[in-house]
């Protein structure tokens, strides 16, 4: 019944990518990046009674929609660019690189809907709460260290067309 709405593979894959570079083996060290470091911030702000005031919860709904609507555009580039992205191993290795990379943004705009979902609850309480502010600040902050990781990934991507071009005698 929910098969058009079921995002789990979308997660899965994601998860997939964090993996030891050359290995099937999933990479500790990025699950405590992705899931520790979020758990500390909850953590920090429980125990400081940290509460978003109005202002900031209306800025981080507007910011996450915004990069959420760039996400998906980016999306769209990421099957361009794919198309043309050599492979120092061969072109299955640069199919694979794309398909992470795609699993990796489409993570990312999960994760935007996710933290926007405690803003506006948030925004619609008469006043600030701790709890919806901790779930905030784990969200966000899991969104942040997603989009970084994206960021390197479409970095290395495009970096690999422009060094091809150049090799090929491109401008």
């Amino acid at each position: 019944m929910f098969d058009k709405v079921d995002v789990r593979r979308i997660v899965f894959d994601h998860y997939g990518t964090l993996r030891v570079q050359g290995s099937a083996k999933t990479s500790r060290a990025d699950l405590a990046l992705f899931v520790g470091l979020p758990l500390v911030g909850v953590g920090i702000s429980w125990w400081f009674g940290f509460k978003l005031q109005e202002a900031a919860v209306n800025v981080l709904i507007t910011a996450l929609s915004i990069l959420a609507g760039l996400l998906f555009n980016l999306l769209v580039l990421i099957t361009d660019v794919g198309s043309r992205l050599p492979a120092p191993v061969g072109r299955t290795h640069a199919q694979q690189f794309v398909r992470e990379v795609y699993s990796n943004v489409s993570y990312a705009i999960l994760c935007s809907f996710a933290a926007i979902v405690p803003l506006v609850v948030q925004a619609n309480l008469c006043q600030p709460s701790v709890m919806w502010s901790t779930a905030s600040v784990a969200l966000v902050l899991h969104f942040a260290l997603t989009l970084l990781m994206v960021l390197k990934r479409i970095h290395n991507m495009l970096s690999l067309i422009v060094s091809s071009s150049a090799a090929k005698g491109g401008a």
